[in-house]
């Protein structure tokens, strides 16, 4: 799934407060994108409002201890086995139900660290330092990374704010003196009142700010529509103030705008490979919101021929430049297979089978898809009426099942069809019972069953 899709329904679900909701989406774009820094601020600011509002008292920590075991010794086994980003997504599963534990936020950002994002490990170690401002490790960890950064007057901050709780650490003497030496630290920053105050004097402050400022309301994206325009008064016309701005103005609903913006961006820096895909984005976003919008005016006159006809050239519309847009991402990020599943699905849609099967063939490398994608190589050769084949990717993807949720039941569905149309009925029938036991609702599942006993009954 395209991970600005989940970060819209992430953003939906904030403005109506539903939080355990917008932190699972969340962590689907962190499984997927694990260096997505925004998401990664998003979610430690969520659960910093949810202790906030709920409290998170002792009896509670223990509950979420206990619940928790199984994911602490997937983390242990990840530690041991060096699968950096393996245990980052463990970690965040454990943090969704203990938000404050120290330990496994250190955890993470260590992770983080060593799987090289950077950012990403610089959010989880300010995250402590904001609850625990005396923690060393973590302040000498930040240390570091802006060091690493080349960001001197940060990485002196954090280093200084290690000498004061522990005079005689060695490694923040040496790196406070070595980074003075660069002679890079800028008047006044002895009189920083916190680490707040030296992130406020840098050059990307303001950007750190607003990324982690969570936009929850109309009013809230105005105000940053705002402070992106003064920025780029006072500022000049940076990529990134651009593409945040763009960004905002697509929340809004100000597509040509946002579009203007974009391009602008690009033309600054045509080497940016994120303004192509926003701009992208937003054409695939507008051309929807016109389909829609057609749809609604066809619901109030539905023998309206004209307006079917807008309805359809609109579709095809979407639908054509969303393949040319998905082709040339995977063609510019061919190892990206969460891109080649999105470009699948599309074929898919476009019932261009043999193409759709070549990248489903691809994705299911990855194991975040491995499923799904299964799930739907077996469609396409369904389709293609090679129901053998068909069994083949049900069956590898069934015998990964744990519980029966809907996905389970696509799976168990299309199993059931494609014995059903090979002639195995009674092996027909075992998926089309699965499915039957716990929800007799699904699909046809119902007459399913009763034709296949029927013709078994008339076969005897």
């Amino acid at each position: 799934m395209d991970v600005s899709k989940l970060y819209e329904r992430a953003q939906s679900a904030l403005e109506r407060n539903n939080l355990d909701y917008a932190i699972d989406l969340f962590q689907q774009i962190l499984t997927i994108e694990p260096n997505f820094v925004v998401a990664r601020r998003a979610i430690r600011a969520v659960q910093r409002r949810m202790v906030q509002q709920k409290g998170f008292p002792a009896p509670a920590k223990v509950v979420a201890v206990l619940k928790g075991i199984p994911t602490l010794v997937k983390i242990a086994i990840f530690k041991l086995t060096g699968s950096h980003e393996a245990l980052m997504i463990e970690c965040e599963k454990f943090l969704a139900v203990y938000p404050t534990n120290v330990t496994i936020l250190g955890c993470l950002g260590n992770a983080a660290r060593e799987a090289k994002y950077v950012d990403s490990a610089i959010v989880c170690y300010e995250a402590i330092v904001e609850a625990h401002a005396d923690n060393i490790n973590a302040l000498k960890n930040l240390g570091r990374l802006y060091a690493a950064k080349n960001d001197v007057k940060k990485a002196q901050y954090f280093y200084d704010e290690v000498r004061k709780r522990d005079p005689a650490d060695q490694e923040a003497s040496r790196a406070v003196t070595d980074l003075a030496a660069l002679g890079t630290i800028k008047r006044g920053y002895e009189q920083a009142d916190g680490y707040r105050d030296v992130l406020k004097d840098s050059d990307e402050a303001q950007d750190l700010e607003d990324d982690q400022r969570i936009v929850r309301t109309a009013d809230d994206v105005d105000r940053g529509i705002a402070r992106a325009r003064k920025e780029l008064e006072e500022k000049g016309e940076q990529p990134r103030t651009l593409a945040k701005l763009g960004d905002l103005l697509v929340r809004k609903g100000a597509f040509d705008e946002a579009r203007s913006v974009y391009n602008r961006a690009q033309e600054i820096d045509s080497a940016d490979g994120t303004i192509r895909i926003k701009l992208g984005d937003l054409e695939i976003k507008s051309l929807t919101m016109e389909a829609k919008a057609i749809q609604t005016q066809l619901q109030a006159a539905p023998d309206d021929d004209a307006l079917k006809q807008q309805l359809v050239a609109k579709q095809k519309e979407w639908k054509e430049f969303s393949l040319k847009e998905y082709a040339r991402r995977v063609a510019e990020h061919p190892t990206d297979l969460g891109l080649r599943l999105q470009y699948g699905k599309l074929l898919y849609q476009s019932n261009q089978m043999d193409q759709a099967i070549h990248e489903f063939q691809k994705a299911v490398e990855s194991p975040k898809f491995r499923k799904q994608t299964l799930s739907l190589l077996g469609d396409a050769f369904m389709k293609k009426g090679m129901y053998d084949l068909a069994t083949t990717q049900f069956e590898r993807a069934i015998a990964d099942i744990t519980i029966v949720d809907d996905d389970a039941k696509n799976l168990l569905y299309g199993m059931g069809c494609a014995q059903e149309q090979l002639g195995n009925l009674e092996k027909a029938a075992e998926f089309f019972k699965r499915i039957y036991e716990t929800d007799i609702g699904f699909k046809d599942v119902s007459e399913k069953i009763e034709t296949i006993y029927k013709k078994t009954k008339t076969k005897e």
